[in-house]
């Protein structure tokens, strides 16, 4: 077997990948990644199940790895009578909102306001339109959580009209994460 010099130098070129490859696995393998990852409320009070009560609803946020481009809000009316969720006024960070179900020819849509009887409850998953618009969206900022523990805050307001009286109400969530 006769080896030219080229022939060498790209088993060896070869080798060096093959071991460069291999180091960067342990690297990835104990890479800081967020533990216990969780929302929780700032304003208007600060609780980490992220449950606000008023007399009149109760409202909830939930955030969902799969989707950290939005969170699920569920409203629940304690009133004996209707309550509407004016969702065409609802904003994240002054931005118009998106429902989960939307596509991508309904985002742009006015959203209709929502009917909840007494005692009964909505749960939508909401968005910005502009996480929708970018691919690989991130409501919350996962690098952040990676990196520091902290994704920093967004803002909701979320109207909510009662007989003839509407209340703004107006939340600010963040995702945090122990980052041991």
């Amino acid at each position: 077997m006769n080896f030219n010099n080229f022939e060498i130098k790209k088993v060896v070129n070869m080798k060096r990948i093959l071991i460069f490859i291999i180091a960067l696995v342990p690297i990835f393998a104990f890479a800081k990644r967020p533990k216990n990852v969780r929302l929780v409320m700032t304003k208007p009070i600060y609780n980490e199940q992220c449950v606000y009560n008023d007399w009149g609803a109760v409202i909830s946020f939930e955030w969902n790895d799969y989707k950290n481009y939005g969170v699920t809000v569920s409203i629940k009316n304690e009133t004996d009578s209707r309550i509407y969720v004016e969702w065409g006024n609802a904003r994240i960070e002054d931005e118009t909102i998106c429902f989960g179900n939307d596509n991508s020819l309904t985002y742009r849509d006015k959203k209709e306001d929502e009917v909840i009887h007494a005692g009964s409850t909505c749960e939508r998953f909401i968005a910005r339109q502009s996480e929708f618009e970018i691919d690989g969206r991130e409501f919350f900022y996962m690098n952040m959580i990676k990196k520091y523990g902290d994704s920093g805050e967004r803002d909701i307001i979320i109207p909510i009209r009662f007989e003839d009286k509407t209340i703004d109400y107006r939340f600010s969530l963040k995702v945090i994460a122990d980052t041991e």
